[in-house]
């Protein structure tokens, strides 16, 4: 899916409360300019040359903002309206039938982990995602407020590995392979989202696998666990791993519950193989774990 649709979301059309309404109005304006060229669009070409442009302007404001004030009523529900717009004329040029994640509320603050890794994914354009580590998250699937973290590791697209050349002869040197060698040098974003808010670093484009849509959600995943003896209260640290053809052939998640003091320690491998939907989900396979202590709540 392409980054317009998540990229509406996270556009801040709120400015500093000292600074004059119309400014709010003239991002509220280039806001909706953004829309209309979307919408204009044919083809996917068109729509991620929109979704660059509309990524510059909204990093732009994100770096002038330091204190951003909510829109009054009228600029909220307009804001609204263009970005469902927006999401809508992509969703249809895209042509796939999963809607892209709803625009969100400027302010408002995302702790949900299943929905910051479908925004994630919204967004990607064609990168790759390579590491995903969701810390002290709750059985509902919220994001601890207070000890929760979620870091997603972006990677460059996939590509595929040159074929060697047949006139190389036997026991030559292999061509060094410079797409490799790039992504040594090169930064690629992880995202950090703490307390609701996502903040963006830089991280290494290596990696050992491509991470793809994760068909287990996170509460799924916490049902599992659960069903294998996980304190339901406790707060869990989950990262999923991509698929390696030497040990899996699907990537899987990791479940963990560790507390010293009171000795609960829970750990459970869950693969990724549930059915694509949230709304039905299907019994998970057997999972690999150790026992879990009694509880003593």
């Amino acid at each position: 899916m392409n980054r317009a649709a998540a990229l509406a979301a996270v556009v801040v059309l709120a400015t500093p409360a000292c600074k004059k309404r119309s400014e709010t109005g003239e991002a509220l304006a280039t806001f909706r300019a953004y829309q209309e060229q979307m919408c204009a669009c044919r083809d996917k070409t068109c729509a991620d040359r929109v979704t660059a442009d509309l990524q510059r302007w909204s990093d732009e404001m994100a770096r002038n903002e330091r204190e951003p004030a909510p829109p009054d009523e009228t600029q909220l529900k307009q804001l609204q309206e263009v970005g469902t717009k927006l999401g809508e004329c992509l969703t249809k040029l895209m042509g796939q039938g999963d809607a892209p994640a709803p625009p969100l509320v400027p302010g408002t603050k995302v702790r949900n982990a299943d929905e910051i890794l479908k925004r994630t994914y919204d967004e990607l354009a064609g990168a790759s995602v390579t590491e995903i580590q969701l810390s002290y998250v709750r059985a509902d699937g919220a994001v601890d407020p207070t000890y929760g973290v979620a870091q997603i590791q972006i990677g460059r697209a996939k590509r595929v590995t040159p074929a060697d050349d047949p006139s190389r002869p036997i026991g030559a040197p292999v061509p060094v392979d410079r797409a490799a060698v790039d992504d040594m040098r090169a930064h690629c974003p992880r995202y950090t989202w703490k307390d609701g808010a996502r903040a963006e670093s830089e991280g290494s484009c290596i990696s050992i696998g491509t991470i793809e849509r994760p068909r287990c959600s996170v509460v799924e995943v916490w049902k599992q666990a659960i069903e294998h003896g996980a304190p339901a209260q406790a707060l869990a640290v989950l990262a999923l791993a991509p698929a390696n053809p030497i040990i899996n052939d699907t990537q899987t998640w990791s479940f963990r519950v560790d507390d010293a003091p009171r000795d609960i320690h829970f750990s459970l491998d869950v693969p990724d193989v549930c059915a694509p939907t949230l709304e039905k989900p299907t019994a998970l396979p057997p999972a690999t774990g150790s026992a879990v202590k009694p509880n003593p709540y």
